[in-house]
């Protein structure tokens, strides 16, 4: 039921485990046990506000009390090891090596529902290492996580429409950035400020050009598809944060 079968030139039929049937599969089933949760609510069991699907996304609304909680949620195929693409990632230089264990990182990855810029939306899934980036979190100094934080607040609030850059971006930005600095520097707790002024500049190079290699998988360029305007219209904004970042 989770197959989509698509006719081959040799006249073989092929058999795609489909990431929108998937998708779809997995709505129908949170749906029915958040409608058997709602039949029955439990004194201090948070309330189902909304339930909406965006796409492989799922987002779910609870409330207690005045509060609310949102929750995205996705569904993902999870392997044991490392694919064979990003294989040669292992053989560069880091800047975790020594801090953890290789078999640390490499642990596992998914599939999820999501396909390339001109992808096939019915076929396709994306690698995820959300795994391994887990682990690379521990490797990283708290002001520099402060920075990539406030970062990610004005790529969510400024830089949403047209969509070009996402958190993901940026996360790849700032191991990249780990990779290329000196340990000692980015080791600075009080240096959140000018870490905050680095990720910006980086922001802007990558729109520039362009250029966004994945962290885990350098030959894939997440940025090569955007349009002159788009990349043009979000430098700008940059800019103006760039040159007052607390007015932002």
């Amino acid at each position: 039921d989770c197959c989509t079968i698509v006719d081959h030139i040799t006249v073989a039929t092929n058999y795609f485990f489909s990431p929108t049937k998937v998708a779809d599969w997995f709505y129908d089933s949170i749906s029915i046990v958040l409608s058997e949760i709602q039949k029955k609510p439990q004194r201090g069991m948070p309330k189902v506000e909304k339930v909406e699907k965006n796409g492989t996304i799922i987002s779910i609304i609870l409330g207690v009390g005045s509060s609310r909680m949102l929750y995205d949620i996705v569904p993902v195929v999870s392997f044991k090891g490392w694919p064979a693409v990003a294989q040669s990632w292992l053989m560069e230089n880091h800047f975790w090596d020594g801090k953890i264990t290789e078999e640390e990182v490499i642990s596992g990855f998914y599939l999820v529902p999501a396909c390339s810029y001109k992808g096939k939306k019915d076929n396709e899934w994306r690698l995820s290492f959300a795994r391994s980036e887990v682990q690379l979190k521990k490797c990283i100094s708290s002001s520099l996580m402060q920075a990539y934080q406030a970062c990610k607040a004005i790529i969510i609030k400024l830089l949403s429409r047209p969509k070009a850059i996402s958190p993901y971006h940026l996360r790849s930005m700032m191991l990249w950035a780990c990779d290329r600095l000196p340990a000692n520097y980015l080791a600075q707790e009080d240096y959140a400020a000018h870490f905050l002024l680095g990720l910006i500049d980086d922001l802007q190079h990558c729109l520039v050009n362009k250029m966004c290699p994945n962290y885990f998988i350098p030959q894939c360029n997440m940025l090569e598809h955007l349009s002159e305007e788009t990349v043009m219209l979000h430098a700008r904004k940059l800019s103006s944060v760039r040159s007052d970042p607390a007015e932002h």
